[in-house]
């Protein structure tokens, strides 16, 4: 071999290795990204979550919030609930799984309350109105959970009508909680536990401290794990996305959340399909996703301002965006390419 040939094919095996493996663009070959609006109008969005063809949040129009549905078939907006005190507004108000929606709101008599609204039939009906704090609400099915100051987790049966306690003792729980069919999932100060409710057994998922933001879809539980593992001026602050297999048991990482050193990685949700979370810093926050099945991790909305507040459901994702210093919602639906 003579020493030009030699040296353009030392070149090219060089520029081979350097190229990065992870997804820095649109230029992922894998996946699809279709991007579309949801609602531009209001003057702030949050609290987001999607089940099927549904959307919903909270928003706010003419200085008073409530509740908004979005139907992605017939694309059309709708209201759930005309008046949300302002007090009830937070990341974890408004959730939905099938035809049901299920909030808390605040009244000056009872505190904090659980309500609930059928989307078939177009009712509001009330699931906890008692008297103290009921907070951050979850559905599943007919099982609808919620926490009260304490944060005892409490389940509630809307087919049975029964309600039950689940027993966290209070040095057990933080303020993260999911539900999935059979299963509970929340943050203990030692770690992240699980909870079958038929079996009405306890089980611990990951033991170890500095974990927050768990959720669970079918058999897969995600949280951020937040240990320091490198030192402070190479470490992303939103730590590492932790994946854990119910059915096989057994835990692992995802790419690293973070784009770049001092981003921050949060708001993580998982469906069926895909993980997906917000990540960034002062000046930008966008969001990124990762297929499991291709192993590829990739950028969903890379736009100016911040994107935040991701939900996901099958293979759409939805996501709160503040661009041109306008609140909106998103969505995307993610495909894997067919060669």
């Amino acid at each position: 071999m003579d020493r030009h040939k030699y040296i353009l094919l030392t070149t090219m095996c060089l520029v081979m290795i350097a190229l990065p493996t992870s997804c820095s663009g649109y230029e992922q070959a894998d996946i699809i990204v279709d991007k579309f609006p949801i609602c531009t109008e209001g003057t702030n969005h949050d609290s987001l979550a999607i089940s099927g063809n549904i959307v919903v949040w909270v928003d706010e129009r003419d200085g008073i919030y409530g509740i908004r549905g979005y139907d992605l078939v017939k694309k059309n907006e709708f209201p759930i609930c005309s008046k949300l005190d302002y007090l009830a507004v937070g990341s974890s108000t408004v959730k939905i799984s099938g035809d049901i929606v299920v909030w808390y709101n605040y009244s000056p008599t009872t505190s904090f309350d659980i309500w609930g609204y059928d989307l078939k039939t177009i009712t509001q009906f009330p699931i906890c109105t008692e008297e103290g704090v009921q907070l951050r609400p979850r559905i599943s099915g007919d099982i609808v959970l919620w926490q009260n100051e304490r944060g005892d987790i409490f389940v509630y049966n809307l087919a049975t009508k029964d309600i039950s306690t689940i027993p966290v003792s209070p040095h057990d729980y933080q303020h993260d909680v999911d539900i999935s069919g059979d299963i509970i999932v929340w943050i203990g100060f030692d770690g992240v536990y699980g909870y079958h409710i038929k079996d009405r057994k306890k089980f611990p998922i990951s033991i170890g401290y500095n974990k927050q933001d768990v959720c669970i879809s079918e058999n897969t539980v995600i949280w951020l794990d937040v240990s320091p593992t490198s030192p402070f001026w190479q470490e992303g602050r939103g730590g590492d996305i932790i994946a854990y297999d119910l059915a096989a048991q057994k835990e692992f990482r995802l790419p690293r959340t973070w784009a770049y050193v001092y981003s921050d990685a949060y708001n993580v949700a998982v469906s069926e399909d895909f993980v997906v979370w917000s990540c960034g810093g002062m000046n930008s926050i966008d969001v990124y996703g990762y297929d499991p099945i291709t192993r590829v991790k990739f950028p969903i909305c890379v736009e100016d301002g911040f994107q935040t507040c991701v939900a996901a459901d099958s293979n759409i994702v939805v996501w709160k965006d503040w661009r041109n210093y306008k609140s909106g919602i998103y969505g995307a639906r993610i495909s894997r390419r067919v060669e």
